[in-house]
């Protein structure tokens, strides 16, 4: 009938992302304090730069700190930055509604700071493709 729309399957086709792809492009980039970071304290690690002539796709990041902190997730070539407060042994995660999208040739550093009155240790960790 003329007047209800096609409802007729559409044929589902594999682009280049098919699974297996995506497994060998799967990035997990993680930095674990190795000493204690104590109170007051800001420590600063590059967490990863991204290869000339690939994008980073930016999927999520989780993290964990043993203190109150505040945490600093840079990108410094393209000064983009997304930064949020830990309590002492919660788990953020933090996924986004959209990728990040990341050029070559940008580094992502971590800042975290101490914002307790006890030493402790923290991690963080992101997951992103790269093609």
């Amino acid at each position: 009938m003329a007047d209800y729309p096609d409802f007729s399957p559409h044929r589902i086709t594999q682009n280049e992302w098919d699974y297996q792809t995506l497994l060998g492009n799967i990035k997990w980039l993680r930095i674990r304090t190795a000493t204690p970071i104590q109170p007051g304290e800001t420590r600063e690690w590059t967490v990863y730069t991204v290869p000339e002539g690939k994008n980073l796709y930016w999927l999520n990041t989780y993290g964990s700190v043993s203190f109150r902190a505040y945490a600093l997730l840079r990108l410094v070539e393209i000064a983009l930055e997304s930064d949020l407060w830990l309590e002492a042994y919660d788990y953020y995660f933090g996924g986004f509604t959209q990728v990040i999208i990341i050029p070559g040739g940008t580094t992502i550093k971590l800042f975290i700071t101490n914002e307790d009155i006890v030493p402790g240790h923290g991690s963080i960790e992101i997951y992103a493709y790269e093609k």
